[in-house]
């Protein structure tokens, strides 16, 4: 990717509420200026989901009577959200409560556009065409990893 590319998507904000903090991906691009307070609302609005997960974990970990259904690896939850009409901010909640967030763009390209970026290593990239035939343009998606909500249990004094 070029440089100016990385400057538009290199902001990696300090994100905490109350005991949860955002640990960002080291390894991967963080989100637009002018997104950061739609990604601050999108955790601010999951952690009370997130928090009715952990109870229900703790309680079926408690009452093993029950079968646990978030502990199964096929039952994760993912939540997403729209910030427009091309980025969207994915949640994930695997059965452990690990809460891992991605951002992913779509645009639009013309066929031979993507020809021959379909000839470059592209592993993040994904087609998705109407009909599962070739149209005049493909839409193509972007999805990289952000990083994870954790809990602070440590308690720290200011």
């Amino acid at each position: 990717m070029t440089n100016e590319v990385n400057r538009d998507y290199s902001l990696k904000p300090t994100v905490r509420m109350g005991s949860y903090f955002f640990k960002w991906s080291d390894t991967d691009y963080g989100i637009c200026p002018s997104e950061t307070s739609i990604f601050k609302n999108f955790i601010r609005k999951m952690i009370p989901l997130l928090e009715y997960c952990m109870s229900v974990l703790n309680f079926e970990h408690k009452n093993n009577s029950q079968k646990n259904l978030l502990k199964d690896k096929k039952h994760n939850i993912c939540i997403i959200e729209k910030y427009n009409s091309n980025v969207s901010f994915i949640m994930y909640i695997d059965g452990t409560g690990s809460t891992v967030f991605y951002r992913e763009e779509k645009f639009h390209i013309r066929s031979k556009e993507f020809e021959n970026l379909e000839a470059k290593d592209h592993n993040s990239l994904v087609l998705q065409t109407c009909n599962n035939r070739m149209a005049d343009h493909n839409i193509v998606s972007l999805k990289w990893l952000l990083g994870e909500l954790l809990f602070d249990r440590v308690k720290t004094t200011n």
